[in-house]
C-alpha cells in the first residue's frame, strides 16, 4: 500500500513539473512581446534602457539580448524566405498570354514548379516561426530561475 502511494506521489510530482515548465515556457513568450513591443519602442523605451540604473535585473537582461539576437537572425532569414515567395508571386501573375501550345505546357510546368517551390518556402517560414516560439519558451525557463 506504501509503495503505491509512493508511485501516485511521484506521478503527481512529474505532473507539476511538466505543468511548471509550461507555464515558464509561456511566461517567456509573453515576458518577451512585452519587452520587445514596438509601442515601446514609440514610447522611447528600449530593452537596454528598461533596465538602466537597476542592478538586479542582469538575470533578465543578459538573456533577454542573447534571446534578441537569436530571433533576430530567425526573423532575418524568414524575411529572405518571404521576399522569394513575393518574387515567385509576382513571376505567375505577370506572364504574357500564350498562343501556341508548346508556350502552354512551357508555362504550366513552370507555373506547377513556382507552386512547388512556394509551398517549400512557407513551410520553411512556419518553421522558423516555431524556432521563434521555442527560442522564447527557452528565454522564459532561464529568466524564471533567474
Amino acid at each position: 500500500k506504501k509503495e503505491g502511494k509512493k508511485v501516485q506521489l511521484q506521478g503527481e510530482i512529474q505532473l507539476l513539473k511538466r505543468e511548471l515548465t509550461a507555464r515558464q515556457k509561456t511566461f517567456g513568450i509573453e515576458l518577451y512581446d512585452l519587452l520587445t513591443n514596438d509601442k515601446q519602442t514609440l514610447l522611447g523605451v528600449t530593452a537596454g534602457t528598461l533596465f538602466k540604473g537597476q542592478s538586479n535585473n542582469d538575470g533578465i537582461k543578459e538573456p533577454l539580448e542573447r534571446a534578441r539576437e537569436d530571433i533576430a537572425g530567425l526573423q532575418a532569414k524568414k524575411d529572405i524566405k518571404q521576399k522569394d515567395l513575393d518574387v515567385l508571386e509576382v513571376k505567375g501573375a505577370h506572364t504574357l498570354p500564350d498562343y501556341t501550345l508548346g508556350q502552354k505546357a512551357t508555362k504550366a510546368g513552370a507555373a506547377v514548379k513556382n507552386g512547388a517551390k512556394g509551398t517549400k518556402l512557407q513551410a520553411e517560414m512556419a518553421l522558423l516561426d516555431r524556432d521563434m516560439k521555442i527560442r522564447k519558451e527557452q528565454f522564459g525557463i532561464q529568466v524564471f530561475d533567474a
